[in-house]
């Protein structure tokens, strides 16, 4: 069984609808989409609205004030100014924390807790390409990748059951803990750029992130064409860093006539040349 997480440091590169595309291409599949604040992916497979299910999750923590030596390791560790010293208690700022746990883990008489949560949820939905399994993330709510880590759980139960060869991830944009939960175990990371001024940048915080969780990751140009002097750049820089170029696409207004539609883009009139082309890199991808 092969894992494929889709990619971008940012949004509105095309992410969403090039990996409906993919999916079209095969049948052996199961879907997962880690865009737990955006899910996109259902609306342009159109599917019908599913039972939701409701999910403990652990967001943020907090400090237990009677069990707290005041040693102030949590404050010194925190990367995100997260912890304070108010007159001599400490205290976790939410706003601030990005329940990365590792004050948690540090805390030398364990006064740190995690906050639990009720009000995010998952559900499964039945497609033309194959099952698809997604979250959603409560408003207000903060997102540690547990969520993602779950519904990646189920979509491995399914595909063991259904005996299909390929998951294929729909990932969040960036490259913070959300991204790193869609790659993380997976067999191939493919990052998805455009050529604007950050080309480069995306594309190296991709590999950056994909590197340090041992993933194989390859590129993909998205709307090469606008900007041909950038897209020299990003090929120049796969090439220097051995990194797999798997193709470019060039704009084309059937990206947004899908979106409008909510439909993939292989049933959108006059897609026939950037299907074609899609079609050649979902080969290369699957053979990576």
């Amino acid at each position: 069984m092969k894992q494929i997480s889709i990619i971008s440091a940012k949004g509105g590169v095309g992410k969403t609808a090039i990996t409906a595309a993919f999916a079209s291409f095969t049948k052996s599949l199961v879907l997962v989409d880690c865009d737990t604040e955006s899910n996109d992916l259902r609306l342009l497979l159109n599917t019908e609205s599913s039972k939701q299910n409701d999910v403990k999750t652990n967001q943020r923590v907090f400090i237990q004030e009677d069990d707290c030596i005041r040693c102030g390791l949590c404050k010194a560790l925190c990367h995100f100014d997260a912890v304070h010293n108010d007159f001599g208690v400490y205290k976790v700022e939410t706003v601030h924390c990005q329940a990365c746990d590792l004050c948690l883990k540090a805390c030398p008489v364990s006064a740190i807790q995690h906050v639990e949560s009720l009000a995010n949820n998952w559900g499964e939905l039945d497609t033309q390409y194959g099952t698809l399994v997604y979250a959603q993330l409560a408003l207000g709510e903060d997102l540690n990748g547990n969520l993602i880590s779950i519904v990646r759980d189920r979509a491995l139960e399914i595909a063991k059951e259904q005996g299909k060869e390929i998951i294929l991830i729909d990932g969040p944009p960036a490259v913070g803990y959300a991204v790193a939960s869609s790659i993380s175990g997976a067999d191939l990371a493919v990052a998805i750029v455009e050529p604007g001024p950050s080309a480069v940048h995306d594309i190296h915080k991709a590999i950056q992130l994909s590197s340090r969780y041992e993933v194989a990751v390859a590129c993909l140009i998205n709307k090469s064409d606008l900007n041909p002097e950038m897209t020299k750049e990003v090929k120049d820089y796969c090439q220097e860093n051995n990194i797999p170029l798997l193709g470019e696409i060039p704009f084309d207004e059937v990206f947004i006539q899908a979106n409008l539609d909510n439909e993939v883009l292989t049933e959108i009139e006059g897609s026939e040349a950037v299907v074609g082309l899609l079609a050649n890199i979902w080969q290369e991808i699957i053979k990576q």
